[in-house]
């Protein structure tokens, strides 16, 4: 029997993939040792500030303080890092190690926007980096510009087309667009490379699963919990996909050993009172989504006053408190819509 029950049954992705590399500075010559892109980074940040207290021309600081700040970033200062990249492009506003260091720090500051403008000089200056591309699709993914992303990872894949991170997180962009056959080739690609790769059999899952393709999903999670037994989201997505071939016992039991290895997977609760629901069990349903909006935080909360409001279950303040009003709401409105 099949139930219509709002709070609805989600799976969870893996993240984009980022790759930090380091910056080579050019003119070795006049550089010495700040140069050396692999050398200790705290031997470079003093190899570089002598440079930088020595040197004269402009070029030659810039070159400096980008080495310099490509060692801050190395040893996680990236406030000094910043104040590298910066001077090195007030000395040579075209210095492309230093444009696309700096991209890299905005990136990992979640600053996207500035990101793509310094990716974007970057690849005006110097065309055909493909980390260039690759870190530009990132950030363009950040701020939810998935067409512009999946571009910059294609373009990335044109000049390797085995670069199984691009390749991944197009994958996630195609996604996020709902392209879950596009998604699916481009996982596909990864673990042609990486067959033990979790997260892409983890994202290939739930594009399987968004397709309907639940006994495929099921296979690759089968298989991450093959390889790592304790990862929570494999036990949760597997659920989904039990959930959507109406095995909801064995969503309910992959439900538990997800929450059981991690009890601030807010999803299943959620996922595993609607499965509950569809049993007909409305007290373990509630208590499952109870248990949800116990800990889940005040704007959540208010959220679900809202709907159990409109819904015409729950009468009191829109406030983000767990109250006994708000649990009685949630059983009247479980005991409603899990009704045989």
């Amino acid at each position: 029997m099949n139930r219509k029950v709002v709070f609805f049954i989600v799976g969870g992705c893996a993240v984009l993939v980022l790759i930090v590399v380091g910056y080579l500075v050019s003119r070795p010559v006049e550089l010495g040792d700040c140069a050396l892109s692999d050398l200790d980074p705290e031997a470079r940040v003093a190899a570089c500030t002598e440079v930088i207290e020595a040197a004269s021309r402009r070029n030659t600081l810039a070159s400096a303080h980008a080495g310099r700040a490509d060692a801050h970033a190395r040893l996680g200062d990236r406030s000094a890092a910043m104040a590298d990249y910066d001077a090195a492009l007030e000395n040579d506003p075209d210095t492309v190690g230093a444009l696309t260091g700096r991209g890299m720090a905005h990136l990992l500051a979640g600053d996207n926007r500035l990101a793509v403008d310094d990716y974007t000089r970057a690849l005006d200056l110097e065309p055909g980096q493909r980390m260039a591309y690759f870190n530009r699709g990132n950030a363009l993914a950040g701020l939810g510009q998935f067409d512009g992303a999946i571009d910059d990872f294609t373009s990335a894949i044109d000049l390797d087309p085995e670069f199984a991170p691009a390749h991944f997180n197009r994958g996630n962009a195609y996604f996020q667009l709902g392209n879950y056959d596009q998604a699916v080739a481009d996982y596909d690609l990864v673990l042609a490379q990486q067959p033990d790769d979790p997260d892409a059999l983890q994202n290939r899952g739930n594009a399987y699963s968004s397709l309907g393709q639940y006994q495929r999903a099921i296979d690759d999670f089968d298989r991450i919990l093959e390889i790592d037994p304790d990862r929570a989201l494999a036990y949760g997505n597997r659920g989904v996909a039990y959930h959507g071939l109406g095995q909801f016992q064995r969503a309910i039991q992959d439900y538990d050993r997800a929450l059981a290895l991690n009890p601030a997977y807010a999803q299943g609760y959620s996922n595993r009172g609607a499965a509950f629901c569809q049993l007909g069990d409305a007290e373990s349903a509630a208590a499952s989504w109870i248990t949800l909006d116990e800990r889940a935080g005040p704007d959540a909360r208010r959220d679900r006053q809202q709907f159990l409001a409109e819904q015409g279950y729950y009468d009191g303040p829109i406030d983000g408190a767990m109250t006994q009003a708000m649990r009685d709401a949630v059983q009247a409105y479980a005991a409603a819509a899990c009704a045989g």
